[in-house]
């Protein structure tokens, strides 16, 4: 399968309020995984289908304000997790703050780049002085 993503996606762990204009769908709770400068992937038991609207509001412990918008829902795979089917979906944005999102990418860089070097710092057993 061809990837059609135009930017790259970094992990992202946080909570997402989705609300789709479509009748029948109300709103639900879903998990963030991911975001990018395009969209972002969520998973939860709640579904929309490709190319259904939707409002969100995201959070995440990385960064204080939460992040409302809009956007169209792009893919969607059911997993089965024991007896409850959990959606992994993709979301596209069509209206958000792209300063915010260049923000958050920023920090999730920032802190991806401060979990490295704490995992590479040397022990006292991988120093010793001669």
């Amino acid at each position: 399968m061809q990837n059609r993503r135009n930017y790259d996606r970094l992990p992202l762990s946080g909570q997402i309020n989705i609300r789709s204009k479509d009748p029948g769908i109300g709103p639900f709770e879903a998990f963030l995984e991911n975001i990018s400068f395009g969209g972002f992937g969520m998973y939860g038991a709640g579904r929309v289908e490709p190319g259904s609207e939707v409002e969100f509001e995201l959070t995440s412990p990385l960064f204080g304000q939460p992040l409302s918008g809009r956007g169209v829902a792009r893919h969607i795979d059911q997993k089965k997790n024991y007896d409850t089917k959990i959606h992994s979906m993709g979301v596209e944005f069509t209206e958000v703050n792209k300063d915010a999102i260049v923000f958050i990418l920023k920090r999730v860089h920032l802190n991806s780049c401060a979990e490295n070097r704490l995992d590479q710092r040397p022990s006292s057993i991988d120093f010793i002085p001669y």
